[in-house]
This record gives C-alpha cells, sequence and structure tokens, in this order.
C-alpha cells in the first residue's frame, strides 16, 4: 500500500472540493484532493449541469474566487474562440445564452479554467491530486480521522494521513459522519428507500414484474408513471451525450447530509453563528412537497451556519459541500453551484485558520471572539457575510 500525508485532505474534487482546497492552498497549507473522475468541477464539468446561480449573481452574493472563476471561464472563450464584436465586447458574456444562468458553458471548458487555477499549486509542489481514487475506509482514532484509503484505478490501495479531512464527496464518502437512520429522507443513492406503508388485514402486496426495477432497486410498479417516463428521457439524454464525453456521472441533487449541531433553515442575515449569505433560495418548485404551500412566495435570503459544516462528534472532519447539516426541505437551496463553492471555500478556510491558530472547528464555532476573528479573515478575502437590502430605488 502506497501513502502520503498533507496538512488539509479533501475527499472529493467537486466544486466545494476545488474551492476548499483553493482556499488552503491561499493560507500556505499543503492539500491533497482526490477525485473519481478525470475532471475537477462536479456538477458544473463531469455531470454537466450549467451553474444553477440566482439573477444578482453578476453584483453580489458570490465570493470573490467564484467571481475570479466566472471571469476566467468568459476570458477563455474570448481568447480561444472566434466571438462576434458584440460577444468580444459584452461584459456579460453569455455563450450559451441559457436562462438558468448568466453564464452558460460548455462542461469541457469550465475543466480546463479549473485546472489553469490549481496548476500554479501543483508546480509548486503544495497540491497533489489524484484523479479516479474513490474512499473505500477510514481509520478513525477516537474522536478524528486519523486517515483515509482509497482505491485507485488499478486497485492499489493507496493512504492518506491529514490533519484535517475535509468532505467534498458527491454521495458521502466514508469520512462522513454517519447520521440515524431516516428511511423517509433518504436521498440519491442512498442504500435504503421510503419503507412501504403497512397494509390491511386481507390485502396483499402485488409481486413486481420480473425485469423491471426502478430507481435505488424500488420495484417499477411502485414508481409513478410520470417519474418513470422523465427517468427514460434522462436515460436517452444520457447515451446521447456519453458519446461527446458526457456525463461521467450523474448529478446528485440530495447529499447523504451529517447529523449536524447546527441546522440551517432559510435564516436572514442576523443568523446566529453565520458565515455567509450566499443565494436568494431555490425555486419553489426544486423544495420538499411538504413546504410547497408555505413556499410559494419568493424564498428570503439565507445563510450558512458555522455549525453546519461541523460533525456531531468527529473533531477534524469538515463538511465541504452538498452534505453539511441542512433539513431535507431546505437541501435545494444549499446544492447550487455558488453555494456549494461557498460551502467548500469556507470549509478550507476553517481548517487553515484552526491549524494556524492552533483551534479546532467546534472552540471557532462556541467562542464568540474566536468566530469574529475568522469571519474578519473571510471578509478579508472576499466573503460577503450579509446579502445586501435590495430596493427598487
Amino acid at each position: 500500500m502506497t501513502g502520503a500525508e498533507a496538512d488539509v485532505l479533501v475527499v472529493g474534487g467537486g466544486m466545494g472540493g476545488v474551492a476548499a482546497a483553493l482556499a488552503a492552498l491561499r493560507r500556505g497549507r499543503t492539500v491533497l484532493l482526490t477525485e473519481e473522475t478525470d475532471w475537477l468541477g462536479g456538477q458544473l464539468t463531469s455531470q454537466g449541469v450549467p451553474p444553477d446561480e440566482h439573477p444578482w449573481i453578476e453584483q453580489f452574493g458570490a465570493t470573490r474566487s467564484y467571481r475570479r472563476l466566472r471571469e476566467a471561464i468568459r476570458d477563455h472563450y474570448r481568447t480561444w474562440y472566434p466571438l462576434t464584436r458584440e460577444s468580444l465586447e459584452a461584459p456579460d458574456l453569455n455563450l450559451g445564452r441559457g436562462t438558468v444562468s448568466r453564464l452558460c458553458c460548455e462542461p469541457r471548458v469550465a475543466a480546463a479554467v479549473l485546472a489553469a487555477m490549481v496548476s500554479p499549486y501543483l508546480a509548486a509542489g503544495r497540491l497533489t491530486i489524484r484523479y479516479l481514487h474513490r474512499p473505500v475506509a477510514a481509520d478513525v482514532d477516537g474522536d478524528r480521522v486519523a486517515g483515509v484509503t482509497f482505491a485507485g484505478p488499478d486497485g492499489e490501495p493507496f493512504h492518506v494521513r491529514a490533519a484535517y479531512v475535509l468532505d467534498a464527496t458527491e454521495l458521502a464518502g466514508p469520512a462522513a459522519q454517519p447520521r440515524r437512520a431516516r428511511p423517509a429522507h433518504a436521498g440519491a443513492g442512498a442504500a435504503h428507500v421510503r419503507a412501504a406503508r403497512p397494509l390491511g388485514p386481507g390485502r396483499r402486496r402485488p409481486e413486481p414484474r420480473p425485469g423491471r426495477q426502478g430507481p435505488v432497486g424500488v420495484p417499477a410498479h411502485r414508481v409513478p408513471r410520470g417519474v418513470r417516463a422523465r427517468l427514460r428521457g434522462q436515460r436517452r439524454r444520457h447515451r446521447q451525450l456519453a458519446a461527446d464525453r458526457l456525463p461521467a456521472r450523474p448529478a446528485d441533487r440530495r447529499h447523504r447530509r451529517r447529523a449536524r449541531p447546527a441546522s440551517p433553515g432559510l435564516q436572514g442575515p442576523g443568523a446566529q453563528h453565520a458565515l455567509l449569505a450566499a443565494d436568494r433560495g431555490a425555486p419553489p418548485r426544486r423544495r420538499h412537497r411538504l413546504a410547497r404551500a408555505a413556499a410559494a412566495a419568493a424564498s428570503c435570503p439565507f445563510q450558512i451556519p458555522l455549525g453546519a459544516l461541523l460533525p456531531v462528534r468527529v473533531r477534524n472532519v469538515l463538511a465541504a459541500g452538498k452534505n453539511l447539516g441542512t433539513t431535507h426541505i431546505t437541501n435545494g437551496c444549499y446544492r447550487l453551484h455558488p453555494v456549494e463553492w461557498n460551502i467548500g471555500e469556507a470549509a478550507g478556510a476553517l481548517a487553515a485558520h484552526c491549524l494556524r491558530n492552533r483551534l479546532e472547528p467546534a472552540q471557532v464555532h462556541e467562542d464568540p471572539a474566536d468566530l469574529e476573528r475568522f469571519q474578519a479573515e473571510l471578509s478579508a478575502d472576499g466573503f460577503e457575510l450579509a446579502w445586501p437590502q435590495v430596493r427598487g430605488y
């Protein structure tokens, strides 16, 4: 078994993972980043999902580094693509002309830009990237994760030891803090599904037809007809895109969330222990069906509490992506591209802050003075800790 050591181990090279690695690297730390595919970027690249952003993304509501990513994508098109004069001069170039984002781009272009953003640290020897590496086991010593073992493309195990482990996986890797089983809240890719209702006396559940299985092993007769039609359309689209290299993996909207000391709802700008107000929220159609009636109005600004990044027990593991401790209802807001980037960047900054000041994340969370110092560091690095007051005049 081969191995390596680093100050910070980032498991998962999606939006949150790349942002976490860059944040720790800017603060002088060594980072080892692993990714299951051969592209960085997660939902922006290998999953083929265009940026899902709020309407004010060009003015506010994102970190400085996320803005640099967006502008670098535009510069890539201006430099290497034969654009018209109108497109070259457009400050808000949106080549894809999509409506879900003010910047729709090709996944391969986003992957090239992300690779360029990390290349200086690779050349300096402070960043190591292991592509096609999947986490398979975690070594736990009391309340700390001592190391994580990965399976490489050749099947050879690879072990990494680090002071901090940042979980930015798409479906929660072995380093994730386990939570109590809640079958009704199973996410995409979870090993369990919603339990069936008990049958009354004299009733019998129909047997599944041979060879017909729905998503996550659910018998096809239990899957609503409309859902089956959408799944068939998605499979056809995936087969069509496979010839053009996309997508390398499915887009996972609902991560297996960790148990948390602080549960984020749609909190306003004055929320306690808030890190940032990154977005205005997801459209009501993307929220849990039980909350549709309450969420019919326009969604409100929200923030990411520091406690949502911390597991209940493990002291050196931080959530760095969609796996933060959120609720089933508010999960739709925290999975968006700029928010996932924001979460990962905050996690990487927190790990580096704790290493430099010999603190633990729980201390920063619980001590108002430590929290204030950390938030001042985030503000200096281009984080927006509160949503501005948007007025018509």
